[in-house]
């Protein structure tokens, strides 16, 4: 990663209070996508200096609400609020993508497997490319940071439909 991008990273992520309640595996999994995220990552908020941000996601009336802070000097940016429903659809294709590919390393040849695994990573990246859509303007990521945001979002998501998270 170049210089001017390590002067931009998230140095905390936290998962806000929720209306909603998120299952224990849908936790455990969100805990393991935030350790990867913090280990690199690039997210630059419009209109703040260079360092590190502390990040807070909750899902409050059915909108993802992003809560960004400086980590050094305090300022906070404007809250993000979107709506979930422009997640909906595509949470619920990787999430049954996601449960034919746990059934496939269970049931199906190697074969069988690895393409599903090919369609799986396809809906990650189309979710990668709909979180840095959708902060457009905002907050910029690069693409893995978005994947991984992706992941963590994935996480509201499941637990709201009481379907497994991965």
């Amino acid at each position: 990663m170049s210089a001017a991008r390590e002067q931009f990273k998230i140095a905390s992520l936290i998962i806000g209070e929720s209306d909603i309640t998120i299952s224990p595996d849908a936790q455990r999994d969100q805990q393991t996508f935030i350790y990867d995220l913090l280990q690199n990552n690039y997210f630059k908020p419009v209109d703040m200096p260079a360092g590190t941000f502390d990040v807070s996601l909750s899902v409050r009336e059915g909108r993802l609400v992003w809560g960004i802070k400086h980590h050094e000097t305090g300022k906070e940016a404007p809250q993000i609020i979107q709506s979930f429903g422009g997640y909906r659809k595509l949470l619920k294709d990787y999430l049954a993508i996601v449960a034919a590919y746990n059934d496939a390393v269970r049931n199906a040849t190697p074969t069988q497997v690895e393409a599903i695994d090919m369609g799986r990573r396809g809906l990650h990246n189309e979710g990668a490319d709909m979180v840095q859509s959708r902060l457009e303007g905002k907050v910029e990521t690069d693409h893995e940071t978005a994947r991984l945001l992706f992941s963590i979002i994935t996480g509201f998501y499941s637990s709201s439909i009481k379907s497994p998270c991965i």
